[in-house]
């Protein structure tokens, strides 16, 4: 390889670094916005842990029950890990205020559900777009 070679190489990777860096690149986050979307995900898997448990005793059968008691655990742990990673990252979680109204509000309109067949489409419905907002973070 010749000297202009390696200059041009070096070249390209120092403007592909400083585009990184001057935020034109939109595959990093950084550290403040990684907390902000990890904020909404702890939220969300907050509700939907709320929603299952609440709907738990109004299940018809055994199974129902069971499934939402284990589906209202798991999101409590999703959000108990969220909560550990985004303590780690800066910014604060604004316990105090809870769940953003907009959030609450969204989630509790899905909850009012005429049966718990009605309700599990809706929880389904609400899983889907978590896991869609999980997958805009990858």
């Amino acid at each position: 390889m010749t000297n202009f070679n390696l200059q041009a190489m070096a070249a390209a990777d120092t403007d592909e670094l400083a585009a990184r860096l001057n935020g034109r690149d939109d595959s990093f986050l950084r550290p403040a916005d990684t907390a902000a979307a990890l904020r909404t995900m702890l939220w969300k898997e907050f509700e939907l842990s709320r929603l299952a448990f609440g709907w738990m005793p109004a299940a018809t059968t055994y199974e129902r029950k069971t499934r939402l008691g284990r589906f209202g655990y798991q999101h409590a742990c999703s959000a108990k890990e969220l909560h550990e990673r985004i303590k780690e990252l800066p910014g604060s979680l604004n316990e105090t205020k809870g769940t953003p109204e907009h959030i609450r509000a969204q989630y509790e309109r899905m909850a009012i559900a005429p049966s718990d067949v009605a309700f599990l489409i809706s929880y389904q419905f609400l899983l889907q777009r978590l896991r869609a907002d999980y997958d805009e973070l990858t």
